[in-house]
């Protein structure tokens, strides 16, 4: 415990530091390292390993990491707001009920990790490979996850109104019942994907590869298909 207090203490004079001077941290090592309850807002890291280190409940407002590496790291209940974290490793990673509103995830692995109940409204996933994570009950409106891939996710009772996912992969995704008014899902490759007793009102499904998904319960009022789709569509409902 005692060398964890120190690690902890190192971390923080070398962060703080670098603030004050508003300079890049290059390859610093904090795996392992409890942070919990830290304000690490606006610090820049390049090249950092934070391997399994503990964030929860840290505060990393307009915290910006390129090229990092933050595999099982635990963000529960931190504040990740303007968070900018790209071309990062991110795999097993637990953001439950973070707060990462206009948060920056683009061109980042984050595979079979834990973004349940966060809230990402207006933040950017483009790019990003997010195969088989979770995002039960996640705020994900207006939502820039273009070419993002979603890849057996489990997205059921989250929010994507008015998101921009075109050509990104829901492909055997779980969308049970998720809001998804006036979302963009041209070109996205929905195949064997469950969209049962979601609101898909005005969402834009052109160009979207539809075959074998689940549309029990769906509503698609108003929402738009290639030509024919839509009544074939309906009686699947």
């Amino acid at each position: 415990m005692q060398d964890k207090m120190v690690d902890r203490k190192r971390i923080m004079e070398i962060i703080d530091q670098a603030n004050i001077n508003d300079e890049v941290i290059d390859y610093l090592n904090i795996s392992d390292a409890d942070l919990s309850f830290s304000d690490l807002s606006a610090m820049m890291a390049d090249g950092m390993e934070a391997k399994s280190t503990v964030f929860r409940a840290a505060s990393l407002i307009d915290a910006s990491f390129s090229d990092c590496n933050f595999e099982s790291a635990d963000f529960r209940h931190a504040n990740l707001e303007g968070f900018h974290c790209v071309d990062c490793m991110l795999n097993g990673v637990n953001f439950h009920q973070a707060i990462m509103r206009y948060a920056n995830m683009s061109v980042s692995m984050c595979i079979e990790s834990c973004l349940n109940e966060v809230d990402f409204s207006n933040g950017e996933m483009m790019g990003s490979s997010f195969h088989q994570s979770t995002f039960l009950q996640a705020n994900l409106r207006e939502v820039d996850g273009k070419q993002a891939d979603y890849k057996e996710a489990d997205l059921s009772y989250a929010t994507l109104t008015e998101g921009d996912f075109k050509g990104a992969s829901f492909a055997g995704a779980n969308l049970t019942e998720v809001m998804a008014v006036k979302t963009n899902f041209t070109d996205c490759d929905l195949t064997g994907a469950i969209l049962k007793n979601g609101n898909f009102k005005g969402a834009d499904f052109t160009g979207a590869k539809l075959e074998n998904v689940v549309w029990n319960g769906a509503v698609i009022d108003e929402a738009m298909f290639d030509e024919n789709v839509k009544e074939k569509i309906e009686q699947l409902i």
